[in-house]
């Protein structure tokens, strides 16, 4: 689960769809990404939390932590995300 939502996160930046600040938290992760893909951002909400919970052993991990973290996952490389310089011209 950790490792999946670590290869969103990749996944995210590769694609230039968000833009990974060192020392950012999982959760402004989320925020950033959600910005991308605005009808994902409760998704990606709940993955960010079902990472930080399990990463920082405040609930194991379970089938339903994945599922969160990979519907997440599969959704926004589904997607093409918002182009933010586009919304503004508009």
């Amino acid at each position: 689960m950790i490792l999946r939502f670590r290869a969103l996160a990749r996944g995210l930046v590769e694609r230039r769809a968000v833009e990974l600040v060192p020392g950012a938290t999982v959760h402004a992760f989320a925020r950033a990404a959600g910005r991308a893909f605005p009808g994902r951002a409760d998704d990606l909400d709940a993955a960010a939390s079902a990472f930080d919970d399990v990463r920082y052993l405040r609930r194991p991990g379970t089938a339903a932590l994945y599922g969160a973290v990979a519907r997440a996952d599969d959704a926004v490389q589904a997607e093409r995300p918002v182009d933010a310089a586009a919304e503004l011209v508009r």
